[in-house]
């Protein structure tokens, strides 16, 4: 289990569904473990030695893991000052009842894509 996804942990499903109500067309919601695809145009220059994924604990406050959910692209990089306000205080209070602190969250991380320059 990876206690960091939505389906499998009840502070990443209720950040969710705030980013959703937030922002109904977020790209970012659902996510799952899953191998993280190298695109073919790095192909044609570089050969791919090695990569994996893998889930890493992180340690979070409130405050970083609000931080963090703040700066995703679904809510800081996508959504208006005031969305972002109204989102904060809705994240706020969700993460004050369900989060005690600190509190530890895997995080899924990639392992260094190896590429070497072909020619």
């Amino acid at each position: 289990m990876c206690q960091g996804l939505p389906f499998e942990d009840e502070i990443a499903a209720e950040s969710e569904r705030l980013a959703l109500k937030y922002n109904p067309v977020w790209s970012g919601a659902g996510e799952t473990m899953h191998p993280i695809v190298i695109q073919d145009v790095y192909r044609e220059r570089f050969e791919l030695v090695y990569h994996e994924e893998y889930p890493l604990k992180v340690h979070f406050t409130r405050e970083s893991w609000h931080g963090r959910m703040k700066t995703c692209r679904g809510i800081g990089a996508s959504l208006a000052e005031t969305e972002i306000a109204a989102w904060e205080q809705c994240s706020g209070r969700s993460l004050w009842i369900l989060a005690g602190c600190p509190f530890s969250k895997n995080v899924i991380l990639f392992k260094g894509g190896v590429l070497w320059m072909n020619g």
